[in-house]
């Protein structure tokens, strides 16, 4: 845990200004969805949602924008003042953040047609909602909360179940989070997780582009909950994921163990009492304590490669030890 004078650091947190300034935000957003379907005829829909679409597919490959707010946000509420930039843990994730480079361009893709394949075969044209008759965007915000309340399970129980959790305890052995950290998944693991959050949305009949924008804000709200900032997001912090509460997530200490599971917003785990309930605990120790992951710390950056086969193996060699 860091010392006293370290708790007292400036933390980014909203007012209750702030935080009804940009709920006011949102809430127009959605106004002006129901208008883009109320009125067709005024506003080309599906013009404006493909190139939303295609913003957010590039804003998901370009991390630039949000990479440079999570920076200015480092520089004037960093959790730890004389943690390096550039570490061996930031270099090992930009291996990993290589790998799910090409991950969206291979099995990822083939995964969403297989989807939709499912949806059409089980449903038809047939919706859970019918559309028509629930306004779009109460659709898109029921499939969106849908797919976080499964995906807060699904996390639950890739932590409780071993089998699940020597896949996701590769995202865990990192020891010093960054904003490349989202990107430290195993395959395996990856692949769970975005079908479980996807699949409500296209049983809703949400449609790509709404996934693509909701990829887009889900990947930004993630890297910057991944930062080393020094942030409870104030009144959002009963809403949102924030990055006090992710690090305690990623903590060591055995209070930290099992809480904080939420995923994009945080009030499912005060729901379920899962929440860790004080927001200005920051720990310092992060990862797993299996002395046999292959950690990248202490190892020279030539041994990236060499490291990060190791810890895509990891899962598959504690499976085989613990079958014999």
């Amino acid at each position: 845990m860091f010392a006293p004078a370290e708790v007292e650091r400036r933390t980014f947190e909203l007012s209750a200004f702030g935080a009804a300034a940009a709920i006011a935000l949102v809430s127009s957003g959605f106004a002006l969805a129901a208008l883009l379907v109320a009125e067709p005829r005024v506003f080309n829909l599906e013009s404006v949602m493909w190139r939303a679409a295609a913003a957010a597919g590039i804003a998901i490959r370009s991390p630039a924008p949000v990479l440079l707010l999570a920076l200015v946000l480092e520089r004037i509420f960093p959790l730890i003042s004389n943690q390096r930039s550039v570490t061996r843990g930031l270099g090992q994730d930009l291996v990993w953040y290589a790998v799910d480079y090409a991950r969206e361009l291979s099995w990822i893709p083939l995964l969403f047609v297989l989807l939709f394949w499912l949806k059409h075969s089980t449903l038809g044209e047939r919706d859970l909602l019918p559309q028509g008759v629930t306004p779009a965007p109460i659709l898109w915000g029921i499939g969106i909360l849908a797919g976080d309340f499964l995906a807060y399970w699904s996390h639950r129980l890739r932590h409780g179940v071993t089998l699940l959790w020597n896949f996701h305890a590769v995202h865990h052995s990192q020891r010093e989070l960054n904003f490349f950290t989202q990107n430290r998944f195993h395959d395996v693991d990856e692949l769970i997780d975005l079908t479980i959050r996807t699949l409500p949305l296209l049983m809703l009949n949400a449609g790509w582009p709404l996934v693509g924008l909701y990829a887009a804000i889900s990947q930004a709200h993630f890297r910057l909950y991944h930062s080393n900032i020094r942030g409870n997001y104030g009144f959002f912090r009963y809403i949102l994921v924030t990055p006090q509460l992710h690090r305690i997530h990623h903590g060591r200490d055995a209070r930290h163990l099992n809480r904080n599971f939420g995923v994009f917003f945080s009030f499912w785990d005060r729901a379920f009492g899962t929440q860790y309930v004080n927001h200005e605990e920051y720990p310092e120790a992060l990862g797993i304590e299996d002395q046999e992951f292959p950690i990248e710390q202490g190892t020279r950056v030539r041994d990236f490669p060499r490291v990060f086969a190791a810890q895509m193996v990891y899962p598959f060699r504690k499976m085989l030890r613990s079958d014999g």
